[in-house]
C-alpha cells in the first residue's frame, strides 16, 4: 500500500507542476514588471488596426517589390485566423498585411512571425491606403532590418494615423504556419528575456539530467543510461531546432539544417524514446503483440529519419503526422499494459509519458492544421520533457536499486542454503559413522528397494500413459463413427486456417449430408441408421489419402472434411469421387438392402485470403443446401478472394 500511495503522490505531483504551470506564467505575464502578452494581427493595448489577405503563386520570388502590384486584385484571399497554417505547399506564399496606426501618436512596432523554419522571406513596407510601388522601397525610412532573434521579427515605423501595407514574400520546405504577432517595443524586449529564461531553465534542467545520468551510467556500465542519455540528447536537439535557437546560433544561414532539422530532430527523439523504453522495460523478455508493436515503431521511425536526410519530400511529413499521432497512444498502451503484468519499470514510465504525451498529442494536432497551432503548445511540452526525464531517471534508479536487492537476497539464499547444506553434510557423517557396520546390509536392501519401487512406478506410469491417450482419444473420437468429433474438427480448422493465411496456402472445407436420412431412420429403424452413418465415415477415410486431410462427424448424419495445401479444383475432384462411392454403396440390414445419396458443399480459401472458422463453414454450408436444392446427389464449391466470394 506504501509503494501503490508513493505512485500516485508521484502522479499527482506531475500533473499539479503542468497545471501550476499555467497560473504561474499568467501571473508573471499579467503583473507590473512584465508586460502583456503579443497580439495577433490586433491588440488593445497598442493601437494598430490590421487586416490580412493571402495568395499562393507557383514561380520564384520576385527581385523586385513592385512585381507584387502585378498579382489581380481578385487572387488575394482573406484571412481571418490567428495562425496562418496552410499545410504543406511548395509554391510561393504572400502575405498582404493592412495596418493603420489609430493613435495620435507615432509608434515603432515589431512584427514577428512565430515560425522558425521559414525561408527566404522578402519585407516590404509601404505607406498610404493606396501605395505608389515606384516610390516604395523595401523596408522604408525609419524602419530597420530583420532584428537578430530566433524567430523572424521585423521593426515596423508609424506616424501619426498612418497606414501601411506590409508585404510579405515567404517559402518554406516544412509546413506553412506563420503565427503572425504584432508587439509593442518594450513589450517584445520584456518577451525575449522571458523566453531566454524559460528556455534557460529547460535546457538547464536537461543538461545537468544529461550529464548526471551520464556518469551513473560509466559508474555502473549498464547500457539503459546510454539509451536514456541519447534520448535526453535527442529532445535538446528537437527543441533547439523547433524554438529557433538552432537557426539563430548554430546552423545560421545553412538552408539545409533549417530545412532538416525540424523532421530530423522530431522523428529521431522518437526513434530514440523506442529504443530506450525496448531496453528498460525488457520487451525482448516479454515478447508477443508488445515486442512487435515496439519493432515496427522502431523500423518505422528508423525509414522516416533516413528519409528525411536523402528524400526530403512532402511524404515524410505527413508520415511522420500519422506515426507521431498513432505512436502516442501505442507507448502509453504498452507501458499500462505492462504496469498491469507487474513491470514496476512500466508503473515509472505510464506516469512520466502521461503528461508528455498528451501535450505532444496537442502540438501534432496543431501542426497537422487539425486545431489552431500555438507556440505555447510547445512550452507545455517542454514542461512535459523535463517531468519525464526527471521520472525517468527515477525509474533508471529503481530498477538498479531493484537488481541490486534482488541479487542480494539471491546471494543470501545462497549462503543459507550453503549453511543447511553443510549442517546436513555433517549429520549425516555421524550417522555413518554409527551405522558403519550395518552399511552394506542397509545399501543392499535399499537397493532391493529401489529396484522394486521403480519397477512399480515404470508399471504405473506405464498405464498412466496408456490411460491417458485413451482418455485423449476419446475425447476427440465420436464414438459410433470412431472419426474425429466436432470439436477436434474445431481445433484443426482454426490452426489449419492460421497456417494457411500465414503460408499463403490454399484451404479448402467440404461438408457432406445423407440424402434422405430420417426416411431411412424411419423405415429401418435407428440402428440401421447408425450402421449408415459408420459406412459413409469409413468410405470418406478411406479416400482421404494425406496424414494432413481430417474427417470429423459435424453431426446427425453431416460430415466435414478438412483439406490442406488444396484447390478447388483437386477438391472437387475428391468430393464427386466420394460422392459416385456413395451412390454405390449398399449397406445390408437382415433381409434389405439400403441405398442412399449424399449431397456435398465446399468452400475454397485460396491464397492470400483472410476468413474465420465460421464463417468458412458457413460458406460451404450454403453450398450444400444450394446442392440440395438442386435435387440432392450432387456437388457446388465456393472460392473465396480477400473479402470477396464469387462461385466456383
Amino acid at each position: 500500500m506504501g509503494k501503490a500511495r508513493s505512485y500516485v503522490l508521484c502522479m499527482l505531483l506531475s500533473v499539479m507542476c503542468v497545471l501550476s504551470f499555467f497560473p504561474i506564467r499568467k501571473i508573471v505575464y499579467e503583473s507590473s514588471f512584465f508586460p502583456k502578452s503579443p497580439v495577433q494581427l490586433s491588440a488593445s493595448d497598442i493601437p494598430i488596426s490590421s487586416a490580412l489577405h493571402y495568395v499562393f503563386i507557383d514561380k520564384e520570388p520576385p527581385d523586385k517589390h513592385n512585381e507584387y502590384e502585378v498579382i489581380p486584385e481578385g487572387k488575394w484571399r482573406s484571412y481571418s485566423g490567428g495562425t496562418v497554417h496552410f499545410g504543406y505547399h511548395r509554391g510561393l506564399l504572400v502575405l498582404k498585411l493592412l495596418l493603420k496606426n489609430e493613435s495620435e501618436l507615432p509608434r515603432s512596432v515589431m512584427l514577428e512571425l512565430g515560425w522558425p523554419f521559414l525561408n527566404n522571406i522578402q519585407v516590404y513596407s509601404i505607406s498610404g491606403d493606396e501605395p505608389d510601388f515606384d516610390k516604395s522601397s523595401a523596408l522604408q525610412a525609419h524602419d530597420e532590418p530583420k532584428v537578430d532573434y530566433r524567430h523572424p521579427v521585423y521593426r515596423l515605423y508609424f506616424a501619426s494615423g498612418e497606414s501601411k501595407q506590409v508585404y510579405l514574400g515567404i517559402e518554406t520546405a516544412v509546413k506553412f504556419i506563420v503565427p503572425i504577432k504584432i508587439w509593442d517595443v518594450n513589450a517584445f524586449e520584456h518577451h525575449k528575456y522571458i523566453q531566454n529564461f524559460w528556455y534557460g531553465s529547460f535546457f538547464a534542467a536537461m543538461a545537468v539530467m544529461l550529464f548526471y545520468n551520464f556518469i551513473i551510467g560509466i559508474y555502473t556500465r549498464d547500457n539503459s543510461y546510454l539509451f536514456y542519455c541519447l534520448y535526453v540528447a535527442s529532445v535538446i536537439f528537437y527543441v533547439v531546432a523547433f524554438s529557433g535557437f538552432g537557426g539563430q546560433y548554430l546552423w545560421n544561414g545553412s538552408t539545409w539544417f533549417n530545412e532538416h532539422s525540424f523532421g530530423v530532430s522530431s522523428s529521431f527523439s522518437f526513434l530514440c524514446v523506442v529504443l530506450f523504453m525496448r531496453r528498460i522495460l525488457e520487451l525482448d523478455r516479454y515478447g508477443g503483440g508488445v515486442l512487435l508493436l515496439n519493432r515496427m515503431l522502431g523500423w518505422c521511425w528508423f525509414i522516416i529519419v533516413s528519409g528525411y536526410f536523402f528524400t526530403y519530400q512532402p511524404f515524410w511529413f505527413f508520415l511522420e503526422d500519422i506515426a507521431a499521432i498513432l505512436s502516442c497512444p501505442a507507448g502509453l498502451g504498452s507501458t499500462i499494459y505492462l504496469w498491469r503484468k507487474g513491470n514496476v519499470s512500466a508503473k515509472y514510465l505510464t506516469m512520466a509519458w502521461a503528461i508528455l504525451i498528451i501535450a505532444t498529442l496537442i502540438l501534432m494536432l496543431g501542426l497537422t492544421g487539425l486545431v489552431s497551432y500555438t507556440p505555447q503548445s510547445l512550452y507545455v511540452q517542454m514542461v512535459g520533457f523535463v517531468i519525464e526525464v526527471i521520472l525517468l531517471s527515477l525509474a533508471l534508479a529503481e530498477r538498479i536499486n531493484r537488481e541490486r536487492s534482488e541479487k542480494e537476497e539471491a546471494r543470501k539464499e545462497a549462503l543459507a542454503y550453503s549453511q543447511r547444506v553443510a549442517e546436513a553434510q555433517h549429520r549425516e557423517m555421524r550417522i555413518q559413522r554409527k551405522m558403519l557396520e550395518l552399511k552394506e546390509q542397509l545399501n543392499k536392501d535399499l537397493e532391493a528397494r529401489v529396484e522394486s519401487r521403480t519397477e512399480e512406478l515404470h508399471s504405473a506410469l506405464g498405464e498412466l500413459e496408456k490411460v491417458n491417450r485413451e482418455l485423449e482419444k476419446q475425447s476427440i473420437t465420436d464414438p459410433l463413427t470412431q472419426i474425429a468429433n466436432r470439436r477436434y474438427y474445431e481445433d484443426m480448422l482454426s490452426k489449419e486456417l492460421r497456417r494457411a493465411q500465414r503460408a499463403g496456402a490454399d484451404l479448402t472445407l467440404l461438408v457432406f449430408d445423407i440424402d434422405y436420412f430420417k426416411q431411412v431412420n424411419d423405415t429401418y429403424g435407428h440402428r440401421a441408421g447408425d450402421i449408415c452413418l459408420q459406412k459413409v465415415a469409413q468410405l470418406i477415410q478411406e479416400h482421404l489419402t494425406r496424414a494432413s486431410d481430417l474427417v470429423a462427424r459435424y453431426g446427425g448424419e453431416e460430415f466435414v472434411v478438412i483439406l490442406p495445401d488444396t484447390d478447388g479444383q483437386q477438391a472437387e475432384v475428391l468430393a464427386e469421387t466420394i460422392r459416385r462411392s456413395c451412390e454405390q454403396l449398399q449397406v445390408h440390414w437382415y433381409a434389405d438392402t439400403i441405398s442412399f445419396t449424399v449431397s456435398a458443399g465446399g468452400a475454397w480459401l485460396c491464397k492470400g485470403a483472410v476468413c474465420d472458422g465460421a464463417e468458412l463453414f458457413a460458406s460451404a454450408d450454403a453450398q450444400l443446401y444450394k446442392a440440395k436444392e438442386k435435387g440432392r446427389n450432387s456437388f457446388c464449391i465456393t472460392q473465396f478472394e480477400k473479402a470477396d466470394r464469387a462461385a466456383f
